[in-house]
């Protein structure tokens, strides 16, 4: 990560980069090292509840193609950079694949490619449009609601069944 944030530092003086580092204090350390270099350019936090306010405050997510990071940057219509290779693990190879074929961010094979491939996508107004309109056409995220509904309805189901059961044993 914290080659990813110096190449994206150095790929242009116009771009400033927000490092989350979770609960990673080793890294924290280095990226707030590497923070002294360049000041306001670069932002470095550790844990926050406030993933989703960067989001929206970026134009681009460097990630790791995990479920969870692509549906928060996709809810918030944020296109991504991930990598995608051998070292991927076999659950996420399937978003990468996901993510190239609707055209919602960027796969690189390595993640030392990422400063030139968010170079060629600021570049590019055309890409940056079709992306963006990709994302917007993604059905909104009910996976919550729909577990909801089921849980629910499996719940009353049970509940269904049991009082039929206990009918039919007072007729029997």
């Amino acid at each position: 990560m914290l080659r990813v944030a110096e190449g994206l530092l150095r790929a242009s003086p116009d771009w400033r980069v927000a490092v989350i580092c979770g609960d990673n204090p080793a890294l924290l350390t280095r990226m707030q090292a590497l923070k002294a270099a360049h000041g306001a350019r670069l932002h470095v936090t550790g844990f926050t509840s406030r993933v989703a306010d960067y989001m929206r405050a970026s134009d681009l997510l460097v990630t790791k193609p995990g479920p969870g990071s692509l549906a928060e940057a996709w809810h918030c219509r944020l296109p991504v950079v991930v990598a995608g290779n051998r070292q991927t693990i076999p659950q996420e190879r399937f978003n990468v694949r996901y993510l190239t074929e609707q055209d919602l961010g960027i796969v690189v094979q390595r993640w030392s490619d990422v400063p030139a491939a968010v170079q060629a996508f600021v570049a590019d107004a055309e890409r940056q449009r079709r992306m963006r309109d990709n994302l917007g056409r993604l059905a909104p995220n009910r996976a919550v609601y729909e577990v909801l509904e089921l849980l629910d309805a499996r719940v009353r189901g049970s509940d269904l069944r049991r009082r039929a059961s206990a009918t039919e044993s007072r007729f029997r």
